[in-house]
């Protein structure tokens, strides 16, 4: 095994372990597993990732690497994790839509890493601290509007905001191609394209909470 192939493991690590804590977050409480089952079953498909980049030559640009392993993840979140598919589906997209910007960037940084012995773990650490500003956002976010998020009265809104990111999603997949040069144009469009959605979603989540305090404050007041 080559020292290239551990920076690879840490860094699909780096990719997929935070995005997939912040994908059940909002349903610790409906997991059909243990918290620790549900992480193994995570690192065991991460491991299934790196194999398949080993057998397929080392080679991020093969359909197997580049889809096949984001169907997995997707297919063991919806199993793990039970209760209203539509907030599950919020969930994994808007952690999908952010990480191919996060995927974006970090390639960015190992194309322009100034040593070529030092390509991954370039891209390794610039990911790691995109994904720790993006872990920090989304914890922020949905411990912020937790008790809403799990209300069933506001299933509308996320109904809403899954079309707009599965549609988004979808856009970002069509453009995404690892055999091309990545450039800072294409970044920049990615994430302007995806942040116009956080903040979407963060308004309306405060708009509906501010709602719903004043409805309680008014039902104590009548009282």
């Amino acid at each position: 095994m080559q020292i290239q192939d551990l920076i690879i493991l840490i860094y699909i690590i780096l990719r997929v372990a935070p995005s997939s804590y912040l994908c059940y977050y909002p349903f610790l409480e409906d997991l059909r597993l243990s918290k620790k089952a549900a992480m193994c079953g995570f690192f065991a498909i991460i491991l299934i990732e790196w194999a398949i980049f080993i057998f397929t030559g080392r080679n991020f640009d093969k359909l197997p690497t580049l889809y096949g392993v984001y169907l997995l993840y997707i297919f063991y979140y919806f199993a793990i994790v039970k209760g209203n598919k539509s907030k599950q589906l919020f969930c994994i997209l808007l952690s999908g839509n952010f990480e191919n910007v996060l995927q974006t960037l970090a390639m960015l940084a190992e194309r322009f890493s100034p040593t070529p012995g030092y390509y991954y773990a370039t891209a390794t650490f610039v990911l790691l601290l995109a994904q720790s500003a993006y872990f920090s956002w989304f914890y922020y976010t949905v411990k912020k509007f937790k008790q809403l998020f799990r209300s069933t009265k506001y299933n509308k809104i996320i109904t809403y905001s899954n079309y707009i990111l599965g549609l988004n999603f979808f856009a970002l997949v069509l453009i995404r191609n690892f055999s091309e040069p990545r450039t800072w144009n294409l970044f920049f469009a990615r994430f302007l394209c995806i942040m116009p959605i956080f903040f979407f979603v963060y308004m309306m989540m405060d708009l509906l909470k501010e709602k719903n305090d004043n409805k309680v404050m008014s039902v104590k007041l009548s009282s």
